[in-house]
């Protein structure tokens, strides 16, 4: 293994390189929801959203993830309710920007959501993080491939029952590469 370039293949995330193998990278996550199922949510306190911001690059942070949805399970939590797109939209955008006037790393969105993630990479955001894998907005592997960022597609799905765990997660995240890989993404632009 190259210790500078890794052994897993590079992806070009905003401004950075990210050479997979060679060394773990960190991801910091910035919440600006008001209903957080972790209890870190700042809402839209763009004060308290910028000082963290800035705190998560000098403790280390290689990317940082601004979520405007809670991504909490619904059939965990039966209060959990969708966000309107707009209102997301409203909450993540213009914490982006300001965000990217300040730190250097870059801005992953967290959303499920095509019109969130076009809005937030014309905002400065360089990566789609889809906790759903493409599988609940068909427009968005589109949205990512046109673009040209890097997408994380999560495997997720409605309820926890499975057949075999391993083997349906492997299936349903081989299902998210191939919708992303047939609208356009680059195979090295998935995570």
């Amino acid at each position: 293994m190259n210790p500078t370039r890794g052994d897993k293949g590079v992806t070009r995330v905003g401004n950075r390189e990210f050479a997979w193998g060679a060394r773990t990278y960190v991801m910091a996550i910035l919440n600006v929801t008001p209903d957080s199922f972790s209890g870190d949510g700042v809402g839209q306190n763009m004060d308290v959203a910028i000082r963290k911001a800035v705190q998560f690059q000098r403790d280390g942070a290689d990317i940082l993830d601004i979520g405007g949805e809670s991504s909490r399970p619904r059939n965990a939590y039966p209060d959990a309710t969708e966000v309107p797109a707009q209102e997301e939209i409203e909450r993540v955008v213009p914490v982006i920007e300001a965000v990217a006037a300040r730190v250097d790393i870059p801005i992953s969105v967290d959303t499920r959501k095509s019109e969130v993630a076009q809005a937030a990479i014309q905002a400065g955001a360089s990566l789609v993080n889809d906790v759903w894998g493409f599988k609940r907005d068909p427009r968005m592997a589109s949205v990512v491939a046109r673009a040209g960022v890097p997408a994380v597609l999560m495997h997720n799905q409605d309820g926890t029952d499975y057949d075999d765990l391993v083997p349906d997660v492997i299936a349903g995240l081989r299902q998210s590469v191939e919708m992303a890989t047939s609208a356009g993404v680059l195979p090295y632009n998935i995570i």
